[in-house]
């Protein structure tokens, strides 16, 4: 019955583990997606924009500030969306590592810690030859509560 609730926590301990780092890819891919869609409409308005000043005001003088403007607030987008989809894809590198070492570390508590295997390793019960019969209930290889006291002879029996 043990076994199987360990072999339980374990599945569950996976599937949430494989749900968690399916759902942080959908959420990168979803904020990179949106970051160069923002970028794209960035772009695009900005030469809009440029075109129409171009087309609307002749003299060379305000072209040339606003082609500076523009190229400007192109380099700025762009790395605003640079850096945001670094870090949004560092701190969901961060957050994929902290819940797979939490998973871990709960698959190592939940399952080796009072495991028949972990307590059979404690005894050096860890190979097929340990219970060759298989009529030994337990048997360690160890003592389990010490040493054993020291052996008083007694004299008459020990002349027969």
């Amino acid at each position: 019955m043990k076994t199987e609730l360990q072999l339980v926590a374990v599945v569950v301990v996976v599937v949430v583990v494989v749900v968690v780092v399916v759902v942080v890819v959908v959420v990168v891919v979803v904020i990179v997606v949106v970051v160069v869609v923002v970028v794209v409409v960035v772009v695009v308005v900005v030469v809009v924009v440029a075109v129409i000043v171009v087309v609307v005001v002749v003299v060379v003088v305000v072209v040339v500030v606003v082609v500076v403007v523009v190229v400007v607030a192109v380099i700025v987008v762009v790395v605003v969306a640079v850096v945001v989809v670094v870090v949004v894809v560092v701190v969901v590198v961060v957050v994929v590592a902290v819940i797979v070492v939490v998973a871990v570390v709960v698959v190592v508590v939940v399952v080796w810690a009072g495991s028949s295997v972990g307590i059979a390793t404690d005894y050096g019960l860890d190979d097929p030859g340990s219970n060759p019969g298989g009529d030994e209930l337990f048997r360690p290889s160890r003592p389990v509560l010490g040493p054993t006291p020291p052996v008083t002879w007694v004299p008459r029996l020990s002349q027969r």
